[in-house]
This record gives C-alpha cells, structure tokens and sequence, in this order.
C-alpha cells in the first residue's frame, strides 16, 4: 500500500502557487499527510515576476521578525485555500532549489509538489531552473508540469484518469506499483500504462527484409514486454504502444486518453545517468495534465 505521510510544497506567494496548495491538500486529506509549505527567501532581489508581493516584510537575511512576519503571512495565504488543514509554515533563506532539496530530505518527504513556471504562452516553453534543479536533486516523488492549475475541481475527483509511462526498465515495476497505489487511493479507473517503443533501425545497405512491417514489429515485442510487466507487478491496466521518441509520444498519448494525471519514472542516483532522464524535461513540459516523476 503507498504511504504518503509528509508533503513538501515550495511556494513563492504568487498567484501560481495556488493550485500547488489546492493539489497538496487535497493528496493530504486523502493519505492522512501533513503538508508542509515552504517560502525560500533568494540570497539577492526577489524575481522581478514577484516584486510587490513582499513591500515591507521581505528582507535579504532574515532576523527573527521579519522570518516571523513572513510565517504569519505564509500561513495567512496557504489558509484561504487550506482551510482546515492541519499544515506547518516554513521560511527560510539560501538558494530556492538547495533549500528546497536539503528540506525534502530533512522531512523525509513522501511527496514534493512544485508551482509551474512561466507564464502566458512562455508557461509551455519552461519549467524554471529551480523546478529543474529540484527534478534533478531530489529523490522523492515530484508532482510538477505546466498544467497542474487546470485540474481545480475536487469536489468532483481530480484524479479520475491516472496513467504512467513506463521505459521497460527494471525501474520500471516501481513506477507501475507507485502509480497504482495511488490510483487505488482514488478509486480512480485502471491505470493507462504508455510505453515508446524505440524507432526501427534499418540494417544499412542491405534494407529491411521483405514484407517486414518494422513498426508493427516493434510495437509488437514492445507491447510483450509490457505485459510482462504488468503481470510481474500484478496490475491490470489498458496499454497504449506507439513507436517514436518518449518525449513526443507520452503527452500526445496522455491528451489522447484524456488523462487528469501522468506517473513517469527517473533514475535512480546510483545510474551512471543519474539525474533526470533525457526525456523527463520534455515529457513534463509537453502533458497536458500535471506530472508525478517517481
């Protein structure tokens, strides 16, 4: 069964850290966690996006007053949105995406959930070198993506559609558990599981072999491969197998089933490509639903 006990969300005060609340409350209420807002006062001037919201309380090293005016306010704003929550307020100072990651480790966090980056048509084109560095340095799960504001109504069920990429990896068997162990919390439908099957090479000079559909027989071995997965982990889930670069496939996959939320994996710190994975950046940038990389 996942357990989701400590909910680290950075915020930065504006108006795109509200959805962030309303997604960590929501998780919170449902596993029993206790959510823990975050504000990093930057080592330097505030981005120029947020000067206006700090006229008197923000302060570059903060003393004891204006760290407790800022918890006061922190705590004041996460409330409109957090109303009877059980919730604990933190400020503090340093690099946002340092703090950020020595904070999720300090609390052992089951779950981190960033604020999206940009805005208007430039929303799409970045996530914002702090969410990229935390996606980077973090270990705990990270739900993120530019869309995450779109899914606001969860007197209804916010996460009905739940699906999860898997690469076929043997990192994968832990995203497909994660995943479901969410979905079943939800009572969401099966899983939409979406796997990228590699583009075909063909043999140079001498061709393909006649009659061979090189696509249909890579989506083929893919889709084994899957369902071996599948049934490894004891999971019953639609598979949706199309061939192409992972960055391209999964979002066009995820808007085509409708889904409210996308669970992909990342690899481990020991990997000799630890970090994110080459795709991760686009997937999480490209989906039209919020994403959890796991």
């Amino acid at each position: 069964m996942l357990r989701i006990q400590t909910i680290l969300v950075p915020i930065d005060f504006s108006d795109r850290s509200e959805p962030a609340i309303e997604h960590a409350c929501n998780i919170s209420k449902q596993f029993g966690a206790l959510p823990v807002f975050l504000h990093v006062v930057p080592e330097g001037p505030y981005p120029p996006a947020f000067v206006g919201a700090f006229p008197d309380i923000a302060r570059w090293e903060i003393s004891e007053e204006s760290g407790e005016s800022l918890r006061t306010e922190l705590d004041r704003r996460v409330a409109q949105l957090a109303a009877g929550t059980a919730r604990e307020v933190v400020v503090e100072s340093g690099d946002p995406a340092e703090v950020i990651a020595q904070t999720a480790k300090k609390l052992n966090a089951d779950l981190v959930v960033m604020p999206t980056a940009g805005t208007g048509i430039f929303r799409r084109l970045v996530l914002g070198s702090t969410t990229t560095k935390v996606l980077n340095d973090v270990d705990a799960p990270i739900m993120t993506g530019t869309h995450v504001e779109e899914i606001r109504a969860f007197a209804i069920q916010p996460y009905a559609r739940i699906g999860c990429a898997v690469s076929g990896d043997e990192s994968s068997g832990r995203t497909l558990t994660w995943a479901q162990g969410f979905a079943d919390r939800y009572h969401s439908g099966p899983l939409t599981v979406i796997h990228a099957a590699p583009i075909p090479a063909i043999a140079i000079g001498s061709g393909p072999a006649p009659h061979v559909d090189l696509v249909a027989a890579a989506k083929q071995s893919a889709r084994k491969k899957v369902n071996a997965l599948l049934a490894q982990a004891g999971i019953e889930a639609d598979t949706m197998v199309e061939v192409g670069w992972p960055s391209g496939v999964v979002p066009a996959v995820a808007r085509k089933a409708k889904l409210d939320l996308l669970i992909i994996g990342r690899h481990s710190a020991e990997d000799i490509f630890s970090g994110l994975q080459s795709d991760t950046y686009g997937i999480v940038r490209e989906a039209p639903c919020p994403v959890v990389s796991v």
